[in-house]
């Protein structure tokens, strides 16, 4: 095994860890934001750098108008009704288009690329022998 090869092993798995459990924690949060927040029609008022940043209004259940940015993981256009999920005890912090993307996609991309870092980390800080399928083979 390399100097290189065990150096990069050392840096991608820890990364991998790091990514997979701040997936969890996203996710456990996410699923409270889920299981307590409401909600409300709202409408795409405009789009500020194309379909995938668009800022959106709605009325909250006690009457309170909210304009926000949704950013990413979503595809919208000015016009568009959506639903939209937010927190009624503060409703302008961080509410979410009521779509899978929008509301998982953090979780998803995290627990994607903390797996890919984690098995290259570990693969790389394989005994090359075992690399090769040959791990203490004798004739």
């Amino acid at each position: 095994m390399t100097v290189p090869d065990r150096f990069k092993g050392a840096v991608f798995l820890p990364v991998g860890i790091v990514m997979l459990i701040a997936a969890g924690f996203v996710a456990k949060s996410t699923h409270e934001f889920v299981q307590h927040s409401q909600l409300a029609a709202g409408l795409v008022i405009a789009e500020s750098y194309g379909p995938h940043h668009v800022e959106i209004r709605f009325r909250t259940t006690k009457g309170k108008v909210v304009t926000y940015h949704q950013n990413g993981d979503v595809t919208l256009r000015a016009g568009e009704v959506v639903m939209v999920r937010y927190d009624p005890r503060d409703p302008a912090r961080d509410p979410c288009v009521d779509q899978f993307s929008a509301i998982w996609g953090t979780v998803g991309f995290l627990g994607l690329m903390g797996s890919v870092f984690a098995v290259i980390g570990a693969a790389l800080l394989r005994p090359v022998g075992l690399r090769a399928g040959r791990w203490n083979r004798t004739a």
